[in-house]
C-alpha cells in the first residue's frame, strides 16, 4: 500500500470515527435527557402528591372540628367576645347567638383549608386529569352537605318556637352535623372517609420512590 494510499485510508476512518462517536454522543445525552425528564416529572409528582394529600388531610379534620358536637367553655366565650355577645348562656335567646358564632368560626377553617386544596388541585389536574377531579368534586359534595344541614341547625336554634323545619329533617341534620368520633360510626362519616380513601389511594403509590 503506498503512503498516499494509507493517508487516505486513514482521513477516511478518522471520518467515519468523528461520525460514530458524534452519534454516540447525541444518543446518549438524548438518553440521558430522557432520564433526567422522567426523574424531574417523578420529583414534581412526589411533591404534587405530598401536597395534595396534606390539604385533604386539613380539610378532613377542619370537618371534624365543625362536627365535634362538644362547645368548651373557652370556645363559648371566645365566639361571644369576638361577636358582643352578652348575657346569660342558658338564655335560649344568647344559646343560639353563641352557638351561631361558635359554627361561623369553626366554618372558618374548613374555608380556609377548602381553599388550599382548590388552589393545589388546579396542578393536579392539569397532570393526572379527570380521575383526581372526579374525587375532589366527591369531597366537595360533602363537605357542601355538611354546610347546608350546619344552616338548618343554626336557623332552628334561632327560631326554636317556631319549629320551620319538619322533625324529621331536623334529626337528620343533626346526624350529619354531630360527630362524635372519626372511627366511621354514623353514615356522615363513613362518606367523609369513603372519599379520603380514595384520595389516598390514588396519591400514595406516587410517593414511593
Amino acid at each position: 500500500m503506498t503512503l498516499p494510499l494509507f493517508q487516505t485510508y486513514l482521513s477516511v476512518a478518522k471520518d467515519i470515527f468523528t461520525i460514530l462517536a458524534s452519534i454516540i454522543a447525541g444518543v446518549v445525552a438524548i438518553i440521558g435527557l430522557q432520564t433526567w425528564r422522567k426523574q424531574l416529572i417523578g420529583k414534581n409528582e412526589y411533591e404534587l402528591a405530598q401536597k395534595l394529600l396534606k390539604a385533604v388531610y386539613r380539610v378532613r379534620g377542619a370537618v371534624f372540628h365543625v362536627r365535634n358536637p362538644y362547645m368548651s367553655a373557652g370556645e363559648i366565650g371566645q365566639a361571644m367576645k369576638e361577636e358582643n355577645i352578652e348575657g346569660d348562656i342558658t338564655n335560649p335567646s344568647v344559646h343560639a347567638k353563641y352557638e351561631t358564632a361558635v359554627y361561623q368560626r369553626r366554618w372558618i377553617h374548613i374555608q380556609d383549608s377548602f381553599s388550599e386544596l382548590e388552589m393545589t388541585m388546579l396542578e393536579a389536574e392539569a397532570i393526572w386529569g379527570n380521575k383526581i377531579s372526579v374525587n375532589f368534586r366527591k369531597l366537595k359534595e360533602i363537605v357542601g352537605e355538611l354546610y347546608a344541614n350546619v344552616q338548618i341547625h343554626i336557623r332552628q336554634i334561632q327560631d326554636h318556637e317556631n319549629y320551620r323545619y319538619k322533625p324529621e329533617l331536623i334529626e337528620k341534620a343533626d346526624s350529619i352535623i354531630y360527630g362524635f368520633n372519626d372511627t366511621g360510626n354514623d353514615e356522615f362519616t363513613r362518606k367523609l372517609l369513603a372519599s379520603i380513601s380514595e384520595f389516598d389511594e390514588f396519591l400514595k403509590p406516587k410517593l414511593k420512590s
